[in-house]
């Protein structure tokens, strides 16, 4: 008989209240797609997925489905402290210790298992990321068994009675670092371990590495993998500046993350291929894309704003609009000026940039956002004495958030524009000798592209 996992009320709240300051607050846009793959609730099952970011990979997914308590995996240092201990446990993280840790310390991973390998198989939900660590390229590391191994254990623990399920997925990003970019998450097809269960139980090993194999190509399908790490950057940088033209020419929109997730891999399969074939010309090109790179960055804008016409109208209209719009920013920057930079203070003492994110989303989107906005309801409240207009000010808040990130996205841009200006009127050989390199860069890809 299947049990379903009560979820306590404390739990739903937070979910709901994180969920909104993560889809809203913090990420311009989310996407979460192939949702209908996930299956019911009360099935035995464990979502794989790959680790670009840390916290932030976590949450894509929990909140990618309909509320359930899923359990994750995490090192067990982050357990140290008493308070973060408490709470990791009851969002449902549970401790794995590293050889680090000492060999008495990764003796404790046999009951962590064996409690995992229970829970799973009585209907409950665990995600899983099988490279074991996190970074912040994109590519698809090593897949560890470990994960195939708590499958199988889990249909073992039912006598291989229960149907386990194993479900691919994988998660991008249009930045890893910044607010208001964009953030998907798409499943794959569930994988059923049924059809393994016989070979499973003469043949251990076997079994595994046959569903790891499934399992590895979905994800690998589902996200980008840019596997050349000696030209890596090169070719990112590639993606995000002739990729958008790409995107363009395939009748895509590079900015609508998914349809550009599609024609970046289009366009690294292109490049892998090419590299086979034309090596030299693709050095080369890498070669110019780096000469590029290093222009841009000299001249401080960005490819997207390099070839743009820029008129003095175009320059006093966009001023008049950063005047008008400026008390909106600072009425946002004000309500928010301590969420945007205590996390900063605490990632001053972390070295793993990618748990920098996860410091902010976590510090924000549990603690800081919802108590201040509970403070400045109540501060309204009582110096108003009216409910309506407190609450009319409470829905201003998280709406001011956003427009004053977005002032300073518009201020930077236009501080490009003023840039540009300035270089074509003064005949700026460095912005020529841009332009030059970009022109034949976007032609030698146009020639790649069309030969392969």
């Amino acid at each position: 008989m299947k049990q379903r996992q009560r979820i306590p009320l404390l739990y739903k709240i937070l979910y709901f209240i994180t969920k909104f300051n993560i889809d809203f607050l913090y990420y311009r846009k989310t996407y979460y797609l192939n949702t209908k793959n996930i299956p019911s609730s009360d099935t035995p099952l464990i979502i794989v997925s790959n680790h670009q970011n840390s916290l932030n990979d976590a949450m894509a997914i929990l909140y990618s489905m309909k509320i359930r308590r899923p359990h994750f995996m995490a090192r067990a240092d982050v357990f140290k402290n008493p308070f973060a201990a408490k709470f990791l446990s009851f969002a449902g993280v549970l401790p794995v210790y590293r050889q680090r840790d000492g060999m008495e310390n990764v003796k404790q991973n046999l009951s962590v298992f064996s409690n995992i390998e229970a829970f799973i198989s009585r209907g409950n939900t665990v995600v899983l990321y099988p490279e074991a660590m996190h970074q912040d390229r994109h590519f698809l590391g090593r897949f560890y068994l470990s994960y195939t191994r708590l499958a199988f254990g889990a249909a073992e623990d039912s006598n291989f009675e229960k149907e386990v399920f194993i479900l691919p997925s994988a998660n991008h990003y249009s930045d890893y670092f910044h607010m208001q970019e964009d953030m998907l998450q798409i499943y794959g097809k569930p994988i059923s371990l049924k059809p393994y269960y016989e070979l499973y139980k003469v043949q251990p090993r076997e079994a595994q590495m046959k569903v790891n194999d499934m399992v590895r190509t979905q994800v690998e399908s589902l996200m980008l993998n840019i596997e050349d790490e000696e030209n890596y950057d090169a070719i990112y940088f590639l993606l995000k500046t002739y990729g958008k033209k790409f995107a363009y020419d395939k009748h895509g929109n590079p900015n609508i993350l998914p349809l550009k997730l599609k024609t970046d891999q289009a366009l690294v399969a292109i490049l892998k291929k090419a590299y086979v074939q034309r090596e030299d010309f693709v050095k080369n090109l890498y070669a110019d894309a780096f000469h590029y790179k290093k222009e841009l960055e000299e001249l401080k804008v960005e490819d997207g704003m390099i070839n743009r016409t820029i008129r003095i109208s175009k320059l006093l209209s966009s001023s008049i609009v950063l005047i008008l719009t400026f008390p909106i920013f600072i009425y946002g920057l004000l309500h928010h000026i301590i969420p945007y930079h205590a996390p900063k203070l605490i990632n001053r003492k972390i070295k793993d940039k990618l748990l920098h994110p996860s410091v902010f989303i976590g510090l924000n989107a549990l603690l800081l956002i919802p108590i201040l906005y509970i403070l400045y309801f109540v501060l309204c409240l009582v110096f108003t004495h009216s409910l309506l207009i407190a609450f009319i000010y409470l829905l201003t808040l998280p709406l001011s958030a956003r427009l004053a990130w977005n002032y300073r996205k518009y201020f930077l841009r236009f501080l490009q524009k003023v840039r540009l200006y300035h270089y074509k009127r003064t005949m700026n050989p460095r912005f020529d000798r841009a332009l030059f390199l970009r022109f034949g860069l976007y032609q030698s890809m146009d020639i790649l592209v069309d030969e392969i």
